[in-house]
Formats: C-alpha cells, sequence, structure tokens
C-alpha cells in the first residue's frame, strides 16, 4: 500500500514556521562582552546566542531598512556596543553606544536563530508556505481521489483562487485549471498569472503538433516520448510548466507523470547506495539546435546544503557520455577504483529506470482540451505514449522563484486580512 511521507529529504525548507515562533517568548536574555544569551519560554531549556555585531547588522527600524522592500540602507558597523538591553513580552530593545536603538521580536529571533542547542529539533508548523506539506503520490494515488484542480474564472479573477491553485501546485506538483478556453491566447493568461513567462529557446508560448520535427526536438514527434525533465540542458530549467491541447483528433498519446520526489524517497529508503550515487554523481546534458548548443551539468537527485532533494533532473535523450569529472564524483562516493565505480552506477541507474518504467510510480491521463495543467518541473517527469491523428499542444512556463514569490506574496496578504 503506498504511503504518503513527509520526510526531511523532500523538504525543501526547514526553517522554523513564524505562525509557530509568535507563541514563544523569551523567558529571560542575558549579556556577556560579545552576545546575548537568550532562553525561550515553552521550549524546555532551548536557547540562543545572538552576538551583537550580527543583532547591528540586522537592525530592521527605517533608518536602517527601507520599510516597503526590506532592502538595507546601513552599512556595516565596526562599533557594535550596546549601552542597554531590556525586554518585555513582545520584544528586545538594545541601545547601542552611537545613540542608535533597535527593537527585534521575539518570534523574529527565534526564527533566525543560527547558534543554539537544539532548535533544529522543534517541528515546524504545517503550513502551505513549508515544503514539509508536500504529499508524495505514486500511481495509484489519483486513481481514489480526483486530481488537484480549480475552475478557471475563479483563478483568473480572484487572488483566493490563484492561492487556491498555487498551494495544490505546491502540495501535489501539480493543478489543473479546468474549463480554460482551447487557445494559445487562454494558456498564455494562465501562466502570465502566476508570474513573467520564461523565454526559452522555444519561445514565451509554443505550439507543438505531434509529428511536425520542425524544431528538431524528438518531443515533438508522434512515438513514444520517454519520461524526461523538460529543458534539462539549460542551467535553470523553467519551475513551472503549463500544458494545454486545444486541438483533439488522435487516438493513444497518454501523458505519463511521476513524482521524482516520490522515487527519490523509495530509492532512499529501500537502496540507500543507489541514492548516494544518484544525488552526488554530476552528470552533463546537452541539447544541440540548428543554431543553438547548450550544455550544462546536473545530478538526478540535486540536495540543498542540507541534504534534501530540490530537484529531479532527468532526461535520458539528453544525457551526454559519463566523462572524468562523473567518474571522480563516483570514486568520491564509493572510495573504489573506476572499474567498480562504473559498474556500480550503471546498477544505481538500472534501479533508477526499473522504478520509473514500471507500474508503480506512473500516473496517465489523457489531456485534453478545457483542462490547462501546470506541473512543477522540478519535481515531476512527464512522458508520453505514441499517438495516432492530429494533437496540438499549448505550453508555456515561468521560473521556479515566480510562483514560490507569488505564494509567500498571496500567503502573507492572507494572514494579515485574517489577523
Amino acid at each position: 500500500m503506498f504511503m504518503v511521507r513527509t520526510a526531511r529529504l523532500v523538504t525543501r525548507s526547514n526553517r522554523i514556521s513564524g505562525s509557530y515562533t509568535n507563541f514563544i517568548r523569551a523567558i529571560s536574555v542575558a549579556k556577556d562582552t560579545n552576545s546575548l544569551l537568550v532562553n525561550w519560554d515553552q521550549l524546555k531549556g532551548v536557547w540562543s546566542r545572538f552576538h551583537y555585531q550580527w543583532l547591528r547588522d540586522n537592525c530592521a527600524c527605517p533608518k536602517c531598512c527601507y520599510p516597503d522592500t526590506g532592502q538595507r540602507i546601513l552599512r556595516m558597523q565596526e562599533d557594535a556596543r550596546p549601552n542597554s538591553v531590556i525586554t518585555d513580552n513582545e520584544r528586545v530593545e538594545i541601545s547601542w553606544k552611537d545613540g542608535h536603538n533597535s527593537q527585534y521580536k521575539h518570534s523574529w529571533l527565534l526564527e533566525n536563530s543560527y547558534y543554539h542547542n537544539n532548535i533544529a529539533n522543534i517541528k515546524p508548523s504545517d503550513t502551505t508556505t513549508q515544503r514539509s506539506d508536500i504529499v508524495l503520490w505514486d500511481a495509484g494515488y489519483f486513481k481514489s481521489r480526483q486530481p488537484p484542480s480549480v475552475e478557471y474564472e475563479e483563478y483568473m479573477n480572484s487572488d483566493e483562487g490563484l492561492l487556491k491553485m498555487l498551494r495544490q501546485f505546491r502540495r501535489y506538483g501539480l493543478c489543473f485549471i479546468h474549463n480554460t478556453p482551447a487557445s494559445e491566447e487562454a494558456t498564455f493568461d494562465v501562466v502570465r498569472r502566476v508570474g513573467p513567462l520564461r523565454r526559452t529557446y522555444y519561445g514565451d508560448v509554443w505550439s507543438m503538433v505531434a509529428g511536425n520535427m520542425s524544431v528538431g526536438d524528438i518531443a515533438y514527434w508522434s512515438g513514444l516520448v520517454d519520461l524526461h525533465t523538460d529543458n534539462i540542458f539549460l542551467t535553470e530549467a523553467p519551475g513551472l510548466l503549463a500544458f494545454h491541447c486545444i486541438e483533439c483528433e488522435f487516438t493513444g498519446g497518454e501523458s505519463l507523470f511521476i513524482d521524482g520526489f516520490c522515487v527519490a524517497d523509495h530509492i532512499h529508503q529501500t537502496q540507500p547506495d543507489h541514492f548516494q550515487l544518484l544525488s552526488k554523481v554530476s552528470l552533463p546534458f546537452q541539447m544541440q539546435f540548428k543554431d543553438a548548443l547548450y550544455q550544462t551539468r546536473k545530478r538526478f537527485f540535486q540536495p540543498n546544503h542540507e541534504g534534501q532533494i530540490i530537484e529531479t533532473n532527468y532526461n535520458y535523450i539528453d544525457r551526454q557520455p559519463i566523462d572524468n569529472r562523473a567518474m571522480s564524483d563516483m570514486q568520491a562516493v564509493l572510495d573504489c577504483d573506476p572499474d567498480k565505480a562504473i559498474s556500480t552506477f550503471y546498477k544505481a541507474m538500472d534501479y533508477l529506470h526499473s522504478l520509473l518504467y514500471g507500474s508503480q510510480f506512473a500516473y496517465e491521463i489523457k489531456l485534453l482540451p478545457g483542462a490547462c495543467l501546470l506541473f512543477d518541473n522540478h519535481r515531476l517527469l512527464h512522458g508520453r505514449k505514441p499517438l495516432t491523428g492530429h494533437r496540438k499542444l499549448c505550453g508555456s512556463s515561468v521560473n521556479r522563484e515566480e510562483w514560490e514569490s507569488k505564494l509567500k506574496t498571496l500567503e502573507r496578504q492572507a494572514q494579515n486580512n485574517s489577523g
């Protein structure tokens, strides 16, 4: 039976949630020569240390930061000596030797604590802006429930509708916009609602007619399109992709989607040695058009600095030969000779392929006019079965930072309105 996990492995952000820290207060504040020591109420002996240089550097008053943007005005101050430190139930106030006064809310200090004993063990609250809120899914997940969706009119005409979509998008990695007019213009409007369009070699908004190979990309043919990440050959692939079928007279052609984070979690649980290779070996990718050549390097499962997977990078057709740098990565992980390194790595890739092309993970659906699909290109793999007939697919994209920014902005607005 498929189990939903929210393991640390696939959590993009492990910071303490602001909604949780609002309930925590400083129980005592002590100062020494270089720093403040803050003991936190309700946290059973948890403490944080804040150096005076850091506190002075992060003063957020209107003299030090521009209020509308939070951008710094103050340059680094060499003299960061306090005259006095006082605290109440909400904030710490410091009067500095140069006559400046700074205030720091307890909730802000706790959320930004960088030197502490065991704050990392505090469980973040379950909010839609936390990556720990994601749901991992496999082939059977949407058989017993409807895929996430929002109505076109609600999505286009209200912030609530847009926020509803983004929450589901972040949670599942995909969301349908139902009753979208079957046109390129409507697709353009749907994607632009999230943020500025990402222009790639294919343009801002592109149309794909199955079987038309004039672009010179195998993804345009009518045969089987293998599972892949789009534009993996770019340094930063687009984060959100839109697929919208606007002309439909075909048989076959079912689209396939796989939650790459779910696959990564499965490999991490079942074959941790394979996971180490797939998340630490950097491979070359390339795409050559008639008038352009793109090259980059990526790992199948890309971790952030905390070891948490934030990207799935898979494109078998654009992958280049394993080279010396990849071999060096393999040997560093395995501590072995090249012969063993290459055979072990291919075993890890074979295991990954067996999962991707088995029946456990692929969600199959036929894309039809009226349902524009938005999906996370950094998380989901997609492909298509062979088709016969005519299908015109329209699409566009935005960068990951754009949809994440829109989500954070709408969440803040919603919190302010409810407060």
